[in-house]
């Protein structure tokens, strides 16, 4: 069974030393010729290390993310403390006012004048409620869509990264099964020709090598 890519190692070196064991191998006596077949596989592992750098990217993606969000929220929370705020002192207003008016509608020999200043400031304090916390309300809603947005897009790009290093990863270990399933079927065919040649260096050098990868 083959391995998981991150389990293998580099053949050049392996093989090198196979060739130095064997006059034959070291002299490219048998064929097809095994070289290319290797530079290919341990090209896989490169290509695999290369990706586990570009997995990095994914945690990139998620620190990016919290970073904006922390600011986000931050600033939606002090939208929200000033909103309440306002609420706050507005409310203690509206509350004395409608003290006021309890003790002016009953009463019959209430000034008009008094009745007239005290609508006045209700309006005043109600228009300018209405207009503060509108506003307040639209910056907390933008800064929630911004907010919003900025979920989607961390979502979007981290579930595009995640799949495309998973096709990735499995085109690599594809490729590098390959790789491997060439290279035993040509060093099979050596070992034969070696048998065959009573060249017993070939065949143990051979033998060792199959058994490294």
């Amino acid at each position: 069974m083959s391995k998981p890519i991150e389990e293998r190692t580099e053949l050049t070196s392996k093989w090198n030393a196979a060739k130095n064991s064997s006059d034959n191998l070291k002299k490219g006596t048998f064929k097809p010729d095994i070289t290319g077949l290797i530079r290919k596989y341990d090209q896989t592992l490169v290509v695999y290390a290369g990706l586990e750098k570009e997995e990095e990217k994914l945690g990139a993606i998620l620190k990016d993310f919290d970073t904006k969000m922390t600011g986000a929220s931050e600033a939606i929370d002090k939208l929200v403390q000033q909103r309440d705020k306002v609420k706050e002192e507005d409310d203690k207003k509206f509350e004395e006012y409608s003290r006021k008016f309890d003790g002016f509608k009953d009463n019959k020999e209430v000034d008009p004048v008094e009745v007239i200043a005290l609508l006045s400031d209700w309006v005043v304090t109600g228009t300018d409620y209405i207009s503060m916390t509108k506003s307040l309300d639209d910056q907390i809603n933008k800064k929630e869509t911004e907010l919003l947005a900025l979920m989607k897009k961390a979502h979007t790009d981290y579930k595009a990264k995640f799949t495309a290093l998973e096709a990735a990863y499995d085109k690599v270990q594809k490729e590098s099964d390959s790789a491997e399933a060439q290279i035993r079927a040509t060093a099979l065919i050596y070992e034969k020709s070696a048998v065959k040649m009573n060249d017993t260096d070939s065949v143990s050098a051979v033998r060792a090598f199959l058994g490294q990868i």
